[in-house]
């Protein structure tokens, strides 16, 4: 797969054939190193491998995701195994409404939690509680998780738990 978009005008902009030469091998590097990390094709391939899971042995599957990866790793999920519902929790404004069979895409707040980020954890939650023995649930995390999956402690309001995320932000911590 092809990830950068502007390959062709990138190589066709170079200024003699050596530049050009050097461009195409770092583009091609980079073509690689980005699509090593691909959360679709790396979850496909967990999944494949895990050959010693056997699906049918559980009643029911579900999916609870969050992260900024997770729709990719719940369209990888659905693809390879039969998931009866789930839930992923991604940016607000990340353009991911539909595209799932049976999971169901909710929004919320990132990098800092908002009520949306509470009520799609509060989603999320419902379908774990639901969940018994026989079930199997696959839970996806990927970066932005904090922030997406939020549900403050007992005592602790999601107020101060912003302003927490906000300093800690601040002072580089990502």
């Amino acid at each position: 797969m092809q990830w950068i978009r502007n390959y062709n005008d990138v190589l066709d902009n170079s200024a003699n054939p050596a530049i050009r030469k050097a461009r195409e091998v770092a583009m091609k590097l980079l073509n690689v190193g980005i699509g090593a990390v691909d959360p679709f094709e790396l979850t496909k391939a967990f999944f494949k491998k895990a050959s010693d899971l056997n699906f049918n042995n559980f009643s029911v599957i579900r999916v609870i995701g969050f992260g900024k990866a997770s729709f990719d790793m719940a369209r990888a999920v659905e693809e390879i195994i039969d998931v009866e519902e789930g839930v992923i929790v991604v940016p607000e404004g990340a353009g991911r409404k539909s595209g799932l069979r049976k999971i169901r895409i909710l929004e919320g707040g990132h990098p800092i939690p908002d009520d949306s980020s509470v009520a799609a954890s509060s989603a999320a939650l419902k379908i774990a509680e639901r969940s018994g023995e026989k079930d199997f649930v696959v839970v996806l995390v990927s970066g932005g998780g904090s922030a997406l999956f939020a549900r403050p402690a007992e005592g602790i309001t999601l107020k101060e738990k912003q302003e927490v995320t906000q300093l800690l932000l601040k002072s580089g911590c990502t």
